[in-house]
């Protein structure tokens, strides 16, 4: 009937582009115009797409008699006929395709796009590609199907689960603090994480939001209950040896069965945070534990790096999941304005989160306080003048960096000095004028000549040679 010859169309055209769609596309190329094979990653989901509830065809389908395992030469469709009566397997095989062609698309694009002469800075321009292949990507639909599906296993429901969570925690990340969908993101992912938690589910990653979240004054705020069950069902994971080596310092069990029974251990517990730092980049909490047991022992120089350290961090996860948590730093500056180490730190946060007026008024503060002769008033000076360029006040950068450039030149720090120049060009560069591009041209050589392994340089020669000299140089631009 039409449901047999329809199932055995689509046989065909699923098993056509399975293993023929590469050939089929590069036929098409001509020898004197020959492209690359097209990815038909896409028409291959298209084709599999057609048998899942939703398509035009399911209905047709649909009155297929069930497929029996037993006689599997009785019917010519006997593929198609499992498919429609057990789709979990065909959703599989499509996330299995739309994960590969995503991450595929979007190393592609980054390739492509970041050797523009407006190109955004690398980290920038792959939170923007990301934020455009996802937006049109289907594959958390696709998940939330494999979890809602009857014949889903708890094994494959658990990592499902997990990768649903990863890419919302992703895609969070990568939308601005402005865009409208952040927030309803965020509570997404917000409710996926308590959920996890209450249901004692070992998702390393829900776990670690669930602690890194929370807006706690004192790290002995934390639910000691939520400690020990994470220790006990994540017990292998960098955060359990975190939650560990602060019960040790608080002398207290792992397990509330284990009250009397602290073994004895003369291990430091800040050796043991210090340990994780490379295991955990991104942690707050690490940090912030870090910079408390310092500040205890009186090591108030180290205790003060690891507090910036906790302060990048933290902005990094403000930014990431769009909330506002309380500051480390804000009450050591507040308490002395003169901590000259935290203004720079912070103004570094600013700076990554673009918030260039704030950032500027960090560096100008430090400006101010420091003495010329001071390795930070200089430091601080350089971004202060940044800062004015990234914010449209190009001739004052100009002036700050050229004040910089007399005070760093004859000095020892060739990779500051190339900087400096480097960051003169581009703001030269913004004039738009081919006066401008050739004076950024001999900035940009002056910086080689302090340093000739400072990179960014290069970049910027290399869109100088291939796109705005005449004739255009793809030799040298290479």
């Amino acid at each position: 009937g039409d449901s047999v010859k329809c199932a055995e169309c689509i046989s065909k055209l699923i098993d056509t582009r399975r293993k023929h769609g590469s050939t089929i596309e590069a036929r098409r190329n001509t020898l004197s115009h020959y492209q690359p094979p097209t990815d038909v990653t896409p028409k291959v989901i298209d084709a599999l797409s057609l048998l899942l509830d939703g398509s035009p065809y399911h209905a047709t389908l649909s009155n297929l008699p069930e497929p029996d395992p037993s006689s599997p030469t009785a019917t010519t469709v006997l593929d198609i006929q499992s498919a429609i009566y057990n789709s979990l397997s065909i959703v599989q095989e499509i996330i299995q395709l739309t994960e590969q062609f995503e991450q595929n698309l979007i190393t592609q694009q980054i390739q492509t796009r970041k050797t523009r002469i407006d190109a955004p800075p690398l980290e920038q321009l792959k939170e923007i590609v990301k934020r455009e292949v996802w937006s049109a990507s289907k594959l958390e639909n696709l998940y939330e199907e494999v979890l809602n599906h009857p014949g889903t296993s708890d094994e494959l429901r658990r990592s499902i689960e997990a990768s649903l969570l990863q890419r919302k925690r992703e895609r969070l990340y990568s939308l601005d603090l402005t865009d409208s969908n952040k927030e309803s993101l965020r509570n997404d992912v917000i409710e996926m994480v308590n959920g996890i938690v209450l249901l004692k589910i070992p998702n390393e990653l829900a776990w670690s939001l669930y602690f890194e979240t929370a807006d706690l004054e004192s790290i002995d705020e934390y639910n000691l209950r939520d400690i020990r069950v994470f220790l006990s069902i994540l017990p292998n994971s960098s955060m359990a040896q975190l939650w560990r080596a602060w019960l040790r310092l608080k002398n207290l069990p792992e397990t509330e069965e284990a009250k009397e029974t602290i073994p004895e251990d003369d291990s430091d517990p800040l050796d043991w945070l210090l340990d994780l730092w490379q295991a955990l980049p991104d942690s707050v909490l690490l940090r912030r534990m870090t910079a408390l047991l310092q500040w205890k022992q009186a090591d108030y120089h180290n205790a003060i790096k690891a507090a910036e350290a906790a302060l990048r961090a933290l902005s990094d996860l403000q930014g990431g999941m769009g909330l506002q948590l309380n500051q480390i730093l804000d009450p050591i500056i507040d308490e002395d304005p003169n901590q000259l180490d935290c203004r720079i730190a912070r103004g570094y946060v600013h700076q990554a989160a673009s918030r260039w007026a704030e950032a500027r008024s960090d560096f100008d503060q430090v400006v101010g306080i420091a003495t010329v002769d001071d390795p930070r008033y200089i430091e601080a000076a350089e971004e202060a003048a940044w800062c004015q360029v990234q914010v449209g006040n190009v001739e004052a950068g100009k002036k700050g960096l050229s004040q910089v450039i007399e005070i760093l030149e004859g000095g020892e720090d060739d990779t500051a000095q190339a900087r400096a120049w480097w960051r003169l060009g581009r703001a030269t560069w913004e004039d738009s004028n081919l006066d401008s591009y050739q004076e950024s041209y001999k900035q940009w050589i002056t910086a080689l000549k302090r340093s000739s392994s400072f990179a960014p340089a290069y970049t910027s020669l290399g869109i100088y040679y291939s796109d705005y000299i005449e004739p255009r140089d793809p030799t040298r631009a290479s």
